[in-house]
């Protein structure tokens, strides 16, 4: 019995010697090693009924562009993730991280170069374009930092087109649109035009416009950052309420350090690696990494 290069016994039966050293990243073992844990978390997820409180998981992602000189830029790489049901999780990272490229590819909206995501159990990059305009109109929603509201219609307007689109019944778009701009805080104000509603207010609508159709998880892209820091609270505390009484998860990205407290995980992006994850306890105000 010898020692190993990190100064730990090998058994000699297993034939490996002083000069032994683990298989690199970029060996046949290492990919077959790393194929098989995927699988078997895939498995254990489908199989598991603690395992299915994970809504969406990323295995892998990576994400690369050709730019104009045919050089290679690596926007993502080997992004490993998962989202339980029912909680804010927030992507940070300072511009150029990768987090809009993380959130676009969870959302369904790009596909990686690598990897797979997973959402409720399913391989969405395998999906075709017309199947991931189904899947985003009917179980996600999106929210931009961008309100991008219809500037001729009124905010009850606004949101009732969102119902007719995703295809609610007419006998249920009115009742639907004012309970939802109710629930932000515009039971007043529904029937105004965007340019006749302050910055907060317009992005409450936007909020009101990406829950109505009952979506599993929504995608938010800095909402707060056009907004002043007091409004930009009161916007995450709306997502919160949000995610406990309307059922919904919430994946957001966001380089503002205040708004990271109100998540149950935030996800830290460097150089598009994942660099940190650490775990809030909302309720209780403690936080791990």
């Amino acid at each position: 019995m010898g020692k190993g290069p990190y100064g730990k016994a090998v058994c000699g039966s297993f034939g490996l010697g002083e000069e032994h050293r683990p298989p690199h990243k970029s060996s046949l073992f290492f990919k077959a090693a790393r194929a098989f844990s995927r699988f078997s978390k895939i498995e254990k997820m489908k199989n598991s009924g603690d395992e299915m409180a994970v809504i969406l998981k990323a295995d892998g992602v990576s994400r690369q562009f050709t730019i104009g000189d045919g050089s290679v830029v690596n926007a993502l790489t080997d992004i490993d993730l998962e989202v339980d049901q029912n909680q804010l999780v927030c992507l940070r990272g300072r511009s150029g991280s990768g987090k809009t490229t993380l959130i676009n590819i969870l959302g369904a909206l790009d596909k990686p170069s690598g990897g797979n995501v997973y959402f409720e159990g399913q391989d969405i990059t395998q999906l075709s374009s017309s199947e991931c305009d189904k899947l985003r109109r009917h179980k996600m929603a999106f929210v931009f930092q961008s309100v991008a509201l219809i500037s001729t219609m009124t905010a009850y307007e606004n949101v009732e087109f969102a119902l007719r689109l995703a295809g609610v019944p007419l006998s249920e778009r009115s009742a639907r649109a004012k309970e939802c701009l109710t629930r932000v805080g515009l039971e007043k104000r529904m029937y105004h035009r965007p340019g006749e509603l302050s910055g907060g207010e317009q992005q409450r609508v936007a909020i009101a416009r990406a829950v109505c159709h009952r979506p599993k998880i929504v995608f938010a892209d800095e909402p707060t950052a056009a907004l002043d820091t007091p409004t930009g609270l009161a916007v995450l505390k709306l997502f919160r309420e949000l995610v406990r009484e309307e059922d919904l998860t919430i994946v957001m990205t966001t380089h503002d350090q205040t708004m990271m407290e109100l998540a149950d995980v935030v996800y830290s992006l460097e150089d598009g690696v994942i660099s940190s994850a650490v775990h809030n306890d909302v309720a209780g105000g403690g936080a791990d990494a």
